[in-house]
């Protein structure tokens, strides 16, 4: 997840988001010149939000898969967190999924799961001083 997050960074998804939202809010401010259209404004911009929040989710995704991949860790475990996800969480209600940024969860293990399989990857061993570890935790 931390992966699928740094894309959001790398890719700086806030900034153009928070573009895209003030191009939008100027568009609808020549087009109603500046009177009212409050709740037009509001259903297009989340129709813009919700696309690219998709295409941002998407690609952090992919990021994600490949990033593990390069580090030497199974791809593919990406998809297991997206499936804990899924299993753990709460359910989309009905209309809702239409305004959800990201795409629906087993669209986004099965693109996930089809991608980890295309990575050529060797496994990385990660050396941990678990007795060292055990000993560090709070409580010992």
């Amino acid at each position: 997840m931390l992966g699928h997050e740094m894309s959001h960074a790398v890719n700086r998804d806030p900034l153009t988001m928070l573009v895209r939202r003030m191009g939008m809010a100027a568009i609808l401010n020549a087009v109603s010149g500046g009177q009212g259209g409050a709740i037009l404004g509001n259903v297009a911009q989340t129709m813009v939000d919700v696309q690219y929040g998709r295409e941002a989710e998407d690609r952090a995704d992919e990021f994600s898969v490949r990033l593990l991949a390069r580090a030497g860790i199974a791809p593919d475990s990406f998809v297991e967190a997206l499936e804990r996800i899924r299993d753990s969480g709460p359910k989309v209600p009905g209309l809702m999924k239409y305004l959800d940024p990201h795409s629906p969860i087993d669209e986004r293990i099965s693109r996930a799961r089809e991608l980890s399989r295309r990575q050529d990857f060797t496994p990385r061993r990660i050396r941990v001083d678990w007795a060292a570890l055990v000993e560090a935790l709070p409580g010992k």
